[in-house]
């Protein structure tokens, strides 16, 4: 049995505005850093961080507070495979029990 390690846990609207947020922060903090911008570097560092957690959809801060965004009854690991697929991914080609 594969033990999941992060699960899912930015769903829907969070993880729209912390991509939203990630695509405007880390251009203009790394522009602003090349300007010599005293805030530049923190800029950039929130805009990579939503941009990670976006992608990911996983955000660390949120397992010490029990939050969760993903609603109820979504699937919260991160897997790609579908069910059927992951019945499927052990059987080899000449096996036809399906």
């Amino acid at each position: 049995m594969r033990k999941t390690i992060f699960r899912r846990n930015v769903g829907g609207i969070d993880r729209a505005v912390r991509l939203a947020l990630g695509v405007v922060m880390l251009p203009a903090g790394l522009f602003l850093l090349s300007r010599g911008y005293s805030h530049a570097l923190t800029i950039t560092i929130v805009g990579f961080a939503a941009l990670a957690t976006g992608i990911a959809g996983f955000c660390g801060l949120y397992i010490p507070l029990g939050i969760s965004t993903v609603p109820k009854g979504v699937r919260e690991t991160r897997s790609s495979a579908s069910p059927q697929e992951s019945r499927l991914r052990g059987r080899t080609a000449g096996d036809s029990s399906l």
